[in-house]
């Protein structure tokens, strides 16, 4: 075992704890440790039937667990690839040791998004299943996340107080921008505040069909768009050497599979709003940056906001239909 370091998340000893209440073995060969930086997880199991523990960061309350496994259950339900939680303590799907949740779900093969307009495609598909399905999702579970994601602009301002002096100005303007154009009150909707290729799991077996949809751990009330911006942006990680013809097409795949399996076309506001929204992403990441990462998350920022002047207005016209 090997703890990251954040101060939110397990020790080793409390790890060992949690697998000695739960009965289960971490030794060497039983288990292997995917890093995570807001839980610590473990595969369970050898060539078998294999399971997932999630140990949870110690600021999550039981409510917000509560939320996130009810919606799993109600996606779930509703047929999407959701690997919802197992039960393992009296009837209930998380147990709590010393001041740590955890939970076991099953472990799911797949393989990652690929280069293909196909995978693209699907990717859509299923946020627009997603966005289809949290419709009839009883409003009354929810519990907001304990950590930011998907902010808006002006929740970063004491990150953007210590930027140098052209970030902080054009902090500012983001500010303005979103106020302007009132993203706040565009369509909302529980979004799954995280959905990009790296947190679904496509079949081995299928190469059409997403397995898995991962991490609801930043769900949350908000405008919808934001999902469609956020898996938009991270898009272009996927395909970084393609050119402007390539984005269109790309797009252009992820935003017809989205509107088809949503029911919800993307209305003239919100596809205004989408290159906004790709920079106050970026935006954010170098706001939030950790000194290690705070070059390479600058120079993706400049990157975009240069794609962006490029090729954003042709983006929102796509977006329009």
């Amino acid at each position: 075992m090997s703890n990251p370091g954040y101060d939110w998340l397990a020790t080793d000893a409390e790890v060992a704890d949690v697998a000695s209440h739960l009965g289960i073995s971490l030794a060497p060969g039983d288990a292997r440790e995917i890093t995570e930086s807001f839980s610590r997880i473990f595969v369970l199991g050898g060539d078998g039937e294999q399971r997932v523990l999630k140990i949870r960061a110690r600021w999550m309350t039981e409510g917000r667990i509560g939320f996130e496994h009810a919606l799993a259950r109600h996606l779930r339900d509703h047929g999407l690839p959701i690997v919802a939680p197992l039960e393992i303590e009296g009837g209930s799907t998380r147990a709590r040791v010393g001041d740590l949740y955890c939970e076991i779900a099953r472990y799911v093969d797949g393989r990652k998004a690929e280069q293909s307009l196909a995978d693209v495609r699907r990717m859509g598909e299923l946020l627009g299943r997603f966005h289809a399905c949290v419709r009839s999702f009883d409003a009354d579970l929810y519990e907001p996340p304990h950590f930011r994601n998907q902010v808006e602009p002006r929740e970063l301002e004491q990150e953007a107080a210590q930027l140098a002096h052209p970030l902080r100005e054009r902090w500012q303007e983001l500010v303005d921008c979103y106020d302007r154009q009132q993203v706040s009150s565009l369509p909302r909707i529980m979004r799954h505040g995280d959905f990009h290729p790296w947190n679904m799991l496509f079949s081995q077996d299928e190469p059409s069909r997403i397995a898995a949809l991962l991490d609801l751990d930043m769900a949350a009330w908000g405008p919808r768009i934001y999902d469609v911006s956020y898996t938009i942006f991270f898009l272009r990680n996927l395909h970084p050497e393609c050119n402007a013809d390539g984005w269109n097409t790309r797009y252009r795949q992820f935003i017809e599979g989205y509107a088809e399996m949503s029911g919800m076309p993307i209305r003239d506001d919100e596809a205004a709003a989408v290159p906004l929204l790709m920079e106050c992403i970026a935006f954010g990441f170098v706001a939030q940056a950790q000194a290690e990462d705070a070059e390479r998350h600058l120079a993706n920022y400049t990157a975009l906001v240069e794609w962006l002047e490029s090729c954003g207005p042709e983006l929102t016209v796509m977006l329009r239909g």
